[in-house]
């Protein structure tokens, strides 16, 4: 990759942190520190760039100061800045200030999962995909299908305008068919009149889980998943 850019005095970074631990310094803190000294000596000459500023706090405490400290450099200092984010609110500064612009890395979903495909274009990401980085990081699939269940609630959440409060818990959340299947003492049974009908365990616990189940949000590779644990043993 290359660029043309004009004549800096400096160019300031702010990609990543670690722990002082014997300063008695969070990660949090060390960004913050870095962050003050670009806001303190960067002039209107200067190149700065800032990697996920606010990202070690409260939602809405680091989505302030991220907002507070790019409006600083945008109205106070003036300087030429690359400023990255997942802070999707972020990107609607674009319609009030005429110098900042969107851009994002481009990125293609396949049934297969996220494909990256390495370029800048103008315009705002549809979403952060962090559940298919998790995929990539081999997160367990029992993990990776709860945070899907719990990204769904609080998108329907936030779309219907509720408050944004932790996604209710239960005991059976990681529980495969066959865990299920175990936990399950004595078959089930249905009576109608004089006739009874005695429903399996395991069938039981299946149909369990297809009723929690959001077909609108199942991706090919969910429901590829789901067949495998669906499968006979």
């Amino acid at each position: 990759a290359a660029a043309n850019l004009a004549l800096v005095d400096r160019i300031f970074t702010r990609i990543g942190a670690g722990d002082y631990l014997s300063q008695g310094k969070s990660t949090f803190l060390v960004e913050m520190e870095e962050t003050a000294l670009i806001c303190q000596l960067a002039t209107k000459n200067s190149l700065v760039i800032l990697d996920e500023v606010g990202r070690g706090t409260s939602t809405f405490d680091g989505l302030a100061i991220a907002q507070a400290v790019i409006e600083y450099l945008y109205q106070q200092v003036q300087a030429r800045c690359l400023f990255a984010t997942h802070y999707h609110e972020l990107t609607r500064l674009a319609a009030q200030y005429p110098g900042i612009v969107n851009y994002y890395a481009q990125s293609h979903t396949t049934a297969q999962g996220l494909v990256l495909l390495h370029q800048i274009v103008p315009g705002v990401a549809q979403s952060s995909f962090g559940i298919e980085v998790a995929k990539l990081a081999q997160l367990p699939n029992a993990v990776i299908m709860r945070a899907q269940t719990i990204l769904a609630e609080l998108e329907q959440r936030r779309e219907s305008g509720s408050a944004v409060a932790p996604i209710k818990s239960s005991c059976a959340s990681f529980r495969t068919p066959a865990a299920a299947l175990q936990l399950a003492e004595t078959n089930v049974t249905s009576t109608s009149g004089a006739a009874t009908q005695i429903i399996p365990a395991r069938q039981l616990a299946l149909l369990a889980q297809l009723e929690k189940l959001d077909y609108e949000q199942l991706s090919p590779r969910q429901a590829f998943d789901l067949l495998w644990q669906f499968k006979p043993e």
